[in-house]
């Protein structure tokens, strides 16, 4: 006679639904806890302990346990493809410093990860598409891409390489505060940031100094255990071709009243235990008021949140959450 599996409860409670950093943390560890503990079952729903946190359903009991698991998932390192070395991120992350991707060496990617590299091909998809392309200025075609990157080169702000810089930084433990403490920012946050969080926005005007030449950014100031996990997250969300541009899942985008583009992260707040590919169908509903609250219910969603994706100059970052 067969027996269910045992599985055990463990709420993350530092990470906040509220926040997009903290949405996307908790899909990246619903997404490596099942690569991790594989083919034993992972479910995530949410829970309300002062704001909407995730309560991970798996087969261990500790948060210690836990940290461990995730930790030697994103640690096993493999020979990159890509790069020549051996690293245990995903290959996609070394195609570049930066997204603006010629479209020639992002199909000549996609071909060699497509038929060796199914983990690599999940980033690559979620990073952009050759199918839509725009022009660099050197006027050579390269990708349209994701409504997740904030940088681009500008002012030795690389998205890519961050993200490289950040996979390579995380410790265990840094994993394991994050998602079960207070953020404290305590990470140098100089080349290791995503601009996911809120509190990423640092314009002038809203700081009592300058923080381009803040010395403190090589001390404090990211939480490398958080983005780790969001830069897991991103394949969740991938791009397609819609009416001449480029989509990217989970992003609503319109023309606001004064003309300019208004893009804005929504996601949904679920009370229903669902697995990760029951989450991934969840990103795919249909944006905030194109459903009645009924319908909405039914579906297990409690709660739906947005955020707006702001351009600073040649930086991008996203606001507050507000429920929707």
């Amino acid at each position: 006679m067969s027996t269910k599996p045992l599985q055990h409860e463990l709420v993350l409670a530092g990470l906040d639904g509220a926040n997009p950093l903290g949405f996307l943390a908790a899909l990246g560890a619903l997404r490596t806890a099942t690569r991790a503990f594989h083919p034993r079952p992972v479910r995530m729903r949410w829970e309300q302990h002062g704001g909407w946190r995730p309560v991970l359903s798996s087969p261990v009991d500790t948060p210690d346990a836990l940290a461990d698991a995730l930790h030697n998932c994103l640690t096993q390192p493999h020979a990159c493809e890509t790069c020549g070395k051996s690293h245990p991120h995903a290959c996609a992350l070394c195609v570049g410093d930066d997204l603006a991707l010629p479209s020639e060496t992002f199909r000549e990617h996609a071909m060699s990860f497509r038929a060796a590299n199914h983990e690599a091909a999940a980033f690559l998809a979620a990073f952009g598409s050759d199918a839509v392309t725009t022009t660099n200025s050197e006027k050579q075609p390269v990708i349209q891409d994701t409504a997740f990157r904030t940088m681009s080169g500008a002012g030795h702000q690389h998205f890519l390489k961050f993200a490289r810089n950040i996979c390579s930084a995380c410790t265990r433990d840094q994993l394991k505060r994050d998602m079960f403490n207070t953020w404290r920012y305590a990470d140098p946050v100089q080349n290791h940031t995503l601009r996911l969080d809120p509190l990423d926005d640092a314009r002038y005007a809203l700081r009592w100094s300058d923080p381009s030449g803040d010395p403190t950014r090589k001390k404090r100031g990211s939480i490398y255990g958080a983005n780790r996990l969001a830069i897991e997250a991103l394949p969740l969300f991938p791009c397609v071709p819609r009416g001449g541009t480029l989509r990217t899942a989970g992003f609503r985008q319109r023309r606001g009243t004064d003309g300019r583009s208004d893009v804005r992260l929504c996601w949904p707040i679920w009370t229903a235990n669902l697995s990760l590919s029951a989450a991934r169908s969840t990103l795919t509903l249909p944006a905030a008021g194109s459903e009645t609250a009924e319908a909405i219910r039914q579906r297990g969603i409690a709660a739906r949140f947005e955020s707006r994706r702001l351009t600073i100059g040649k930086f991008r970052c996203f606001s507050p959450a507000s429920p929707v």
